[in-house]
């Protein structure tokens, strides 16, 4: 049996870091589930001026709003809320 290797979060920057990995790995699967997701349309493509292969659903935000709002609130405990910066790389926003 393998050992599950520990990440040391000293800082507030760490924490981020390691926020934006969980995070940007929950969105990843969201295109797996049904009415997470739906296909990019051309007034997307006015709204982000770039042309993406699907855009996330009102209630797959909803759930990735959640997720950031439940490590913000955890990482409150540790770190002064200024430095929090709880997101995914992969999420875009206009």
């Amino acid at each position: 049996m393998s050992k599950v290797k520990r990440i040391e979060i000293k800082t507030a920057n760490d924490y981020n870091d390691v926020c934006n990995d969980l995070l940007t790995d929950y969105v990843e699967n969201f295109t797996e589930i049904e009415g997470l997701t739906r296909e990019f349309t051309d007034e997307d493509f006015y709204d982000f001026e770039c042309e993406l292969q699907f855009m996330y659903t009102q209630k797959g935000m909803e759930l990735y709003y959640r997720a950031c709002s439940k490590l913000a609130k955890l990482g409150e405990k540790y770190f002064d809320e200024n430095e929090l910066d709880i997101k995914s790389s992969a999420v875009l926003f206009t």
